[in-house]
This record gives C-alpha cells, sequence and structure tokens, in this order.
C-alpha cells in the first residue's frame, strides 16, 4: 500500500490518485466566483451585528462596488493582485472613482447596503423574484 504522507503547505489540497498523497493546490478566483459571497452578504447585511467581508472574486472595480452594494464593509482582493502585480489597484481605484461619479455617489458609504435584501419590503419575494427571472432568462420554461 502507499505511503500516505499529507505534504499540504497551502490553500485548498487536493490528492494526487497515482501517489495517495495530499498536495498543496492554489487556486486564485475568478469574477464569477463573486455570486455566492455576493447573495450572502446581500442577505446577512443589516441583520448581523459585525462587519461583513467579501472574500472571493473581487477582481475589478464593478465587483468592489457590488460587494459594498450589497452590504459588504469590505472587499479583499488577493488574485488579481498575485496574477496582475499591486501595481493594478491604481487602476482599480480610478475604475472605482469613475463609477461613483457615474452614479452621482459622494462616497461608498453613502451605496452601502443599497441592495441587500434589508431595502426590499419583502426579501422573499425579491428572491422569488430573482430565480424565476433568471430561469426565464435561461430559456423556454
Amino acid at each position: 500500500m502507499a505511503d500516505l504522507r499529507t505534504t499540504y503547505m497551502g490553500f485548498d489540497p487536493d490528492i494526487n490518485m497515482d501517489q495517495a498523497t495530499v498536495e498543496p493546490n492554489l487556486s486564485l478566483s475568478r469574477s464569477e466566483d463573486l455570486l455566492l459571497p455576493l447573495r450572502w452578504i446581500a442577505i446577512l447585511h443589516g441583520q448581523v451585528d459585525c462587519s461583513l467581508a467579501l472574500t472571493s472574486g473581487v477582481h475589478t472595480a464593478d465587483d468592489a462596488l457590488k460587494a459594498v452594494m450589497a452590504g459588504a464593509d469590505v472587499a479583499n482582493v488577493c488574485s488579481v493582485l498575485l496574477q496582475n502585480g499591486i501595481s493594478s489597484l491604481a487602476g482599480m481605484l480610478d475604475n472605482l472613482e469613475r463609477r461613483l461619479d457615474e452614479l452621482q455617489a459622494d462616497s461608498l458609504a453613502s451605496l452601502q447596503g443599497k441592495l441587500s435584501l434589508q431595502h426590499y419590503v419583502e426579501p422573499t419575494a425579491f428572491e422569488r423574484a430573482s430565480y424565476i427571472k433568471l430561469l426565464q432568462g435561461y430559456g423556454r420554461i
């Protein structure tokens, strides 16, 4: 039987079936990875007495703005910095300022939570409508 050694040294370990070992695997996020955390931030904003940080899938100024509008106090960027370098932050900040101007917002704080479920009269209706709209957009039902 193969030697079962643990060689985990990073995030998201994987199992090498040929060698029966656990191996480090660093998986960088993509903008699409923002969707599930975004949903939960929108649900939790105003319901819990703590700060909320969205920590996956923030690659653009729009991603960061979505996080804040859903109710996040902070939008963490890491994968984009590993992929494109720290200098990419300047472009993100410039784009964020441009977006704030387009939205005629004085600050990020003025937009925080604007699209959370807390701002809907009946949150369950919002979720139901979003689900139906998603299915209708996918194809004929």
